[in-house]
């Protein structure tokens, strides 16, 4: 069996929601291709599965695998808020990300009066989507913390900003 047959079936398991064989299958893929990035995604995606929230954060922490793409930074904050580590997994979750930081200063330049070309309005759908998520995943966190409202305050800008954004886009 050569790498791409044995990353399907890792993906037929996992759709047939048989996780652990897919965590067996995953942890040889990410062996054997020397542990890709997207092969490493996969393996702490079937550890989350398996409620292995511990080995699914390190899995991607370790090899600093969250501040690689939004999809890995949002795993392994819902691992560490699976295994109720509200703390870190706050702490991914303020981690500056891309999103944020077009987003932060697009409000720098409405307040200085600076006027954007078309280019800096373009922001992905998958990108808008786990900006969304990591909002979600944060207001959980914090629920539990009793820091619901002055999260949302201090994010309210973003928030307003994506919203903006999502309704100019269309």
């Amino acid at each position: 069996m050569n790498l791409e047959q044995l990353r399907k079936q890792v993906r037929q398991y996992l759709d047939q929601q048989q996780y652990q064989s897919a965590l067996f299958w995953a942890d040889k893929v990410a062996s054997l291709s020397h542990e890709e990035p997207q092969d490493v995604y996969w393996l702490a995606q079937c550890l989350y599965l398996t409620a292995q929230y511990h080995r699914a954060a390190h899995a991607l922490r370790s090899r600093k695998l969250d501040k690689l793409h939004e999809a890995y930074h949002y795993l392994a904050a819902r691992c560490h808020y699976a295994a109720k580590e509200h703390q870190q997994a706050l702490d991914i979750l303020d981690m500056e990300e891309p999103i944020n930081k077009r987003l932060f200063e697009k409000n720098l330049k409405d307040e200085s009066g600076l006027k954007d070309s078309p280019n800096d309005w373009e922001v992905s759908e998958s990108s808008k989507k786990n900006f969304l998520n990591r909002c979600l995943l944060a207001s959980s966190v914090l629920k539990n913390r009793n820091c619901y409202v002055f999260y949302l305050r201090t994010n309210l800008k973003s928030i307003i900003s994506l919203v903006k954004l999502s309704s100019l886009s269309q």
